[in-house]
């Protein structure tokens, strides 16, 4: 796995719609079902996601649906700075 910084990911997305012709919508579900993936059986899950702003906050509410679509108890916290 890559750790990358805000910014250089920001340039990946940038260049992943330029290049590809994903959309940012499409990006953040995309990130969501990975989540999802990770975490596996949600049946009976409970979990809180903290929000940010911007396309984290989206990719946050993708999780938070997909989750809850899956039988998880969710709660979502939206932070500002």
């Amino acid at each position: 796995m890559k750790i990358v910084t805000a910014h250089q990911m920001q340039k990946i997305d940038e260049e992943t719609i330029r290049k590809h012709g994903v959309s940012r919508l499409e990006l953040m579900e995309n990130a969501g079902r990975a989540v999802v993936e990770v975490l596996g059986s949600v049946r009976d899950l409970k979990v809180l996601i903290l929000a940010g702003k911007g396309n984290n906050a989206g990719d946050g509410f993708v999780v938070a649906r997909l989750l809850s679509q899956a039988g998880g108890a969710v709660q979502v916290c939206l932070t500002t700075d």
